[in-house]
């Protein structure tokens, strides 16, 4: 976790196990931690590897593992393909979205850091359209 004069930013390769991650059809969740309060600024996406047709993802977060309770809902960005690489791309997605822990929903996580902060977890899903692609790097920005 890095912070920049009140903007935080957080890479979800600290927590997501083994990237990549293969994104498929399917829905696939990410559990990242933020902030207890903050606005999520963007969320990046990068991937590799783009086969079958893929065209766009869509991105969604959860405030709960079942992905029931979403905080921001479908959102589909086109994929844009690399200069150099035809098969590497990403997307990116402007949310300024607020989050407050809601109580049932929100798991709230220990307090962390210096001053210490409570942080809550929440779960991203990524989708493809079509075909599949490797997940080679995920980030959240926010605000606190």
């Amino acid at each position: 976790m890095q912070k920049f004069d009140g903007w935080n930013a957080f890479g979800v390769a600290a927590i997501v196990t083994a990237l990549p991650q293969t994104l498929s059809t399917t829905r696939r969740l990410m559990n990242i931690r933020v902030p207890a309060q903050a606005q999520i600024s963007s969320i990046e996406a990068r991937v590799n590897t783009i086969a079958g047709g893929a065209t766009s993802i869509t991105m969604a977060v959860w405030r709960d593992a079942t992905a029931d309770n979403p905080l921001v809902g479908n959102a589909a960005q086109t994929i844009t393909i690399g200069t150099t690489t035809a098969t590497d791309g990403g997307a990116a997605w402007a949310v300024g979205r607020d989050h407050h822990p809601d109580g049932a929903a929100s798991t709230v996580a220990a307090r962390i850091g210096w001053p210490q902060e409570q942080y809550v977890d929440l779960w991203v899903s990524l989708v493809l359209d079509a075909g599949t692609a490797n997940l080679d790097g995920f980030v959240v920005n926010w605000r606190g």
